[in-house]
């Protein structure tokens, strides 16, 4: 049987704006204007969830302003 790399958890809204030291709702307005890399942001249904790995790439490579 072969081994799959570990998956970092998708986080909620309330998680990735914990981490990213903003409001929910400034996460959520980011989000309305398309303020965050595709890549990062996961919908199911009217849930978004967000990639820890690709917010953290994001953040590493410096958000633009």
């Amino acid at each position: 049987m072969e081994l799959l790399p570990p998956v970092d958890p998708l986080w909620t809204v309330r998680q990735a704006s914990a981490w990213l030291a903003v409001s929910e709702h400034a996460l959520r307005c980011m989000l309305r204007r398309n303020q965050l890399p595709a890549e990062a942001v996961v919908r199911i249904g009217r849930r978004v969830r967000f990639r820890s790995d690709a917010l953290r790439l994001w953040v590493r490579r410096g958000i633009p302003a």
